[in-house]
């Protein structure tokens, strides 16, 4: 796992992508609320940070798309993309909706957990083998692919 502490430009442009974005979910009738709404109020900033530390700690481009991006929220230097998943809960889970898995084109996963300073790259899969690998649990809120994040791969090294 690797502690990154977002800085305050990483704050400053997760905001800026969420603004961006809050604009153009208010201009179109066509949402994905599940995705990037958080109970109406606004986008999942947490996310969204999550998304832009990973990027600059591996040097990868942001999708700044403010619609459904298809799982891409960045691009590795190498062309891979990656759909970046965040929770708050300790260790947890790399969890996915089964109905979404299929619809994404990104090429991993890469999870993350969150504490009130740091954002924890704990670890990745290839999107082809979390579908392979993956289980279904209902966790109390609809089934889910989950994944441990004990059994993703840990070497970062290599993206």
């Amino acid at each position: 796992m690797i502690e990154v502490k977002p800085t305050e430009d990483d704050k400053d442009k997760a905001r800026e992508i969420c603004a961006d974005a809050r604009t153009w979910f208010n201009a179109n009738t066509i949402t994905n609320g599940r995705a990037y709404l958080k109970q109406g109020n606004g986008l999942n900033f947490d996310g969204i940070l999550a998304q832009v530390v990973v990027g600059r700690k591996l040097g990868a481009s942001l999708n700044n798309c403010k619609c459904w991006d298809k799982g891409i929220d960045i691009t590795l230097v190498d062309g891979r993309t990656a759909d970046v998943k965040a929770t708050k809960y300790g260790g947890g889970n790399l969890l996915e909706f089964p109905e979404d898995v299929n619809k994404k084109r990104n090429d991993l996963y890469i999870f993350c957990t969150q504490t009130q300073v740091s954002v924890n790259i704990c670890g990745w899969i290839s999107r082809n083998d979390f579908i392979a690998k993956a289980k279904l649990f209902d966790f109390g809120y609809g089934m889910r692919m989950f994944m441990p994040a004990t059994e993703l791969n840990h070497d970062l090294g290599v993206l």
